[in-house]
């Protein structure tokens, strides 16, 4: 079963336990108690795994300053002139006529 698919049936399962228990772990059974704990469990399992494998690219790319970027951005933006020709876009461009 794919990951994906796996998520669905906790999600489900969790649903089934929340909406008779309202969350409340009194009112949760035995079963509702361990499938919550286990289920927990392997979330925390894939979370760690994802953090491992995707904190050094989120880290990196949380650490840059967007005005560092902007300042050193050096091609022009010519996605507004999408219904021109390039060549009318270049020859705006030129003459300053943004």
């Amino acid at each position: 079963m794919a990951q994906q698919d796996n998520m669905q049936v906790y999600q489900d399962i969790m649903n089934d336990i929340v909406s008779r228990t309202g969350g409340n772990y009194e009112d949760m059974s035995y079963l509702d108690k361990v499938m919550t704990i286990t289920i927990m469990k392997e979330i925390k399992q894939q979370m760690d795994r994802f953090m491992c494998e995707k904190y050094p690219a989120v880290k990196a790319w949380a650490s840059l300053d967007i005005s560092d970027i902007a300042l050193n951005e050096t091609e022009p933006d010519l996605t507004r002139f999408k219904e021109d020709s390039f060549q009318e876009q270049f020859e705006k461009l030129m003459r300053g006529n943004l």
